[in-house]
């Protein structure tokens, strides 16, 4: 049995998990973003005019320069303002967006709507689900650039890298410590 002790509390981890989707999509919508930059480029006046009637428009933050879809700025200009006017009724964090708070309300609710069609295994967020199906497939998409090894999951690796660089993979732990300080193992 392979058990690894993952020292990040439940809710940090379901943090972070947070922050990677809303990152992941943010550039998944940038990259379409760019898809239709970049279709528009090689098209004349008339028929930019006509596909930007179908096209969403686009402003640049004056805070931080990123550029967005004019419906997401008042939810980015929160992200500069602190301003956090979602708020979970149970434990009473707040959430740029509604969204967010949905996704945090399964916390409390323990609702797992993303379930393993392999398996049956049931997870609250679906990259949560999506990195579980690699049990199923193998696929190891993380790969170590001085050895080669692959990981599925992306903690694997950065505990691996540890291996390469001499760092200690177990600081926290006393008996560690005193026998890296004394040299003897």
């Amino acid at each position: 049995m392979n058990m690894t002790h993952d020292p990040a509390p439940s809710h940090i981890k379901e943090e972070q998990e947070e922050l990677r989707s809303s990152q992941e999509g943010e550039q998944l919508e940038l990259k379409q973003e760019a898809d239709i930059f970049m279709s528009l480029d090689n098209t004349t006046v008339s028929e930019t005019q006509s596909k930007s009637d179908k096209v969403k428009k686009y402003v640049q933050c004056e805070i931080c320069g990123k550029t967005l879809h004019t419906s997401n700025l008042t939810a980015h200009l929160r992200v500069h303002t602190g301003e956090k006017p979602h708020c979970c009724t149970t434990c009473g964090k707040g959430f740029i967006q509604k969204s967010n708070l949905k996704r945090h309300l399964r916390t409390h609710t323990g609702e797992k709507p993303f379930t393993c069609s392999t398996c049956g295994k049931s997870f609250g967020l679906k990259p949560e689900l999506q990195r579980h199906l690699r049990i199923h497939t193998g696929e190891k998409p993380h790969c170590c650039n001085t050895c080669g090894k692959r990981f599925t999951d992306l903690s694997g690796i950065i505990a691996h890298r540890r291996v390469h660089t001499g760092h200690a993979l177990c600081l926290e732990n006393p008996s560690y410590q005193h026998n890296f300080k004394t040299g003897s193992f």
